[in-house]
């Protein structure tokens, strides 16, 4: 990955976005929680399931045969369902919000 410094003044003649420090203090965010999520120490959310999130780490740790419909509707992850903090829209809110009008997106595919 490649982070542009955040004393690099200028739009980017590439993307024509500038990176400041809140770029990169949202981008090192973001890989923590990404990591966290892989880790199974955060739980990612299941729109059906309230109270429960699903253990990533478990998921990819202990596959099971996989049906797209199935781990839509629930069943197929139950496995997987844990207590713990789960990750909510407003952790990833903000992390949108530190990216500013191009998007979380946008700066992911750049730096990576």
């Amino acid at each position: 990955e490649w982070l542009p410094g955040p004393k690099q003044m200028g739009p980017n003649p590439l993307t024509g976005l500038e990176v400041g420090e809140e770029q990169v203090t949202a981008w090192l965010a973001t890989l923590d929680m990404a990591e966290d999520l892989l880790e199974g120490r955060v739980l990612l959310p299941h729109f059906r399931i309230t109270g429960k999130g699903i253990n990533m780490k478990r998921f990819f740790d202990e596959p099971k045969t996989f049906d797209l419909v199935l781990s839509i509707t629930g069943p197929a992850i139950a496995p997987y369902f844990e207590s713990g903090r789960i990750l909510t829209s407003d952790d990833f809110d903000q992390i949108q919000r530190e990216f500013g009008g191009a998007g979380f997106l946008t700066f992911a595919l750049w730096f990576n």
